[in-house]
């Protein structure tokens, strides 16, 4: 679990790194999110190891990803433009919680 921050930092940088490719980017970005959703399942498996005050971010984190999904798969034309865009700034939010996470499992060892 103490690993999962720097592997989301990492997947994030090369995410940007390859929107200068364009299509790179966006192939890149779904990964990204199948990674982050992986690596929220792995918070949820561990939640009596999660700081209490970050439990909270990731509750609201599951919120909102969970929309995403119901709108991606609503039909509506446009919805696949409003989760990309939407997405990328969870997966900052996202990327804040595991850095948060990762101090907080910093201190105890």
């Amino acid at each position: 679990m103490k690993h999962i921050y720097k592997i989301n930092k990492w997947w994030i940088i090369t995410t940007i790194a390859l929107y200068f490719t364009f299509w790179g980017g966006i192939l890149f970005q779904i990964l990204l999110g199948i990674l982050q959703l992986i690596s929220f399942s792995i918070y949820i498996a561990n939640w009596s190891k999660i700081k209490p005050s970050i439990k909270s971010f990731l509750y609201i984190y599951g919120i909102i990803t969970s929309l995403l999904i119901a709108l991606l798969f609503s039909r509506l034309n446009e919805s696949v433009f409003i989760v990309w865009v939407i997405s990328g700034g969870v997966a900052f939010y996202f990327l804040y919680i595991t850095y948060q996470q990762n101090k907080f499992l910093s201190r105890e060892l």
